[in-house]
């Protein structure tokens, strides 16, 4: 602290008193009294005490250390009542040449018409719309597609039955995109949320352009989520390929080799997809609504949900060893 005193008698009281009084405060932290008698004197004061202050000093630092191990990473729970209440299902099955081949000790064809009858009697609710699309098991040597099942509330006993007659046929080729072409017809009397799931083991054979009949429902304001099941896929392009498809579609491509992961792999498929991308873009993760919780690190992060419009929360923040949730119905 630093006083300075202009003593005069004409105010009154003892000067040595105010003096002794203004050198006791100066004295509390190491400071300074001056006395002064003029104008021009204070000036100097205050450029003493100004030198004082920026001289340099002598200080005692205390340092203390404690290690705080980071957190583990953080969970996002994303849920909604009832998240495809209302959607219609479209199914599409292959069943080319390529189907007769074997997995697991049993033809593909056969796994994968069990696990389409345990999707109608275990997950797709009754009296959902659902329409089954078959390509393959009419004629050999053909690009032909038919509707098995129209658009109908589900009746899993006779969808059972249907999907049980069905044979995949030798030498029956692949036209993947023409049975994307039907789905505006298969569907159009259906005008809420589509879901359209394909199941195939091999690539487009019969000259079709998947990608441009993709476009062209996008373009048509048909309100369809693609996804592809890709069945004991070893070509890593044609993987690429169809996640392409699938992701230009609004849906996403998973890839089953057995029959476990392809129950699975459907079973997500019809589920709403979640995306979790950091702040620089970079996708990190990917779920479903209603789905496992999905674990990240600590951070903040930017959340895509594809459901009827994409829903984006930006800068959601996620917390360390902490399960977080994100209701949609409550956005």
């Amino acid at each position: 602290m630093f006083s300075i005193g202009i003593i005069q008698n004409s105010f009154g009281g003892s000067p040595a008193r105010q003096i002794d009084l203004l050198q006791s405060w100066s004295q509390v932290n190491n400071g300074d009294f001056q006395q002064v008698f003029t104008a021009k004197a204070v000036e100097n004061a205050f450029d003493r005490v100004a030198v004082k202050l920026r001289q340099p000093a002598d200080y005692t630092l205390n340092v203390s250390s404690e290690y705080i191990e980071a957190p583990g990473p953080g969970r996002l729970l994303v849920s909604q009542q009832d998240s495809n209440q209302g959607a219609a299902v479209e199914l599409i099955l292959d069943a080319s040449g390529s189907m007769l081949k074997r997995l697991e000790g049993k033809r593909r064809i056969t796994i994968a018409k069990a696990v389409l009858i345990d999707t109608i009697t275990q997950i797709i609710p009754e009296k959902t719309p659902v329409a089954l699309r078959v390509f393959g098991d009419k004629q050999a040597n053909a690009c032909r597609t038919d509707l098995a099942i129209k658009l109908e509330p589900l009746d899993s006993q006779k969808a059972k039955n249907i999907i049980s007659k069905i044979n995949a046929k030798n030498l029956a080729k692949t036209p993947i995109a023409d049975s994307l072409a039907q789905v505006a017809s298969d569907l159009k009397s259906h005008e809420g949320k589509k879901i359209v799931i394909l199941v195939t083991d091999g690539e487009e054979t019969c000259e079709g352009n998947p990608e441009e009949v993709i476009d062209q429902l996008i373009e048509q304001g048909i309100d369809v989520r693609l996804n592809i099941v890709g069945l004991a896929i070893d070509d890593e392009e044609l993987k690429a390929q169809f996640n392409q498809w699938s992701n230009q579609g609004g849906g996403q491509y998973f890839d089953s080799d057995n029959s476990e992961s392809l129950k699975k792999s459907i079973s997500q498929a019809l589920k709403t997809p979640v995306s979790v991308y950091a702040l620089s873009g970079e996708l990190i993760k990917e779920g479903v609504v209603n789905g496992e919780a999905l674990e990240l690190p600590a951070g903040t992060y930017q959340i895509k949900i594809y459901g009827n419009e994409t829903k984006v929360i930006d800068n959601y923040h996620i917390k360390g060893e902490v399960t977080q949730e994100i209701d949609l119905s409550t956005l």
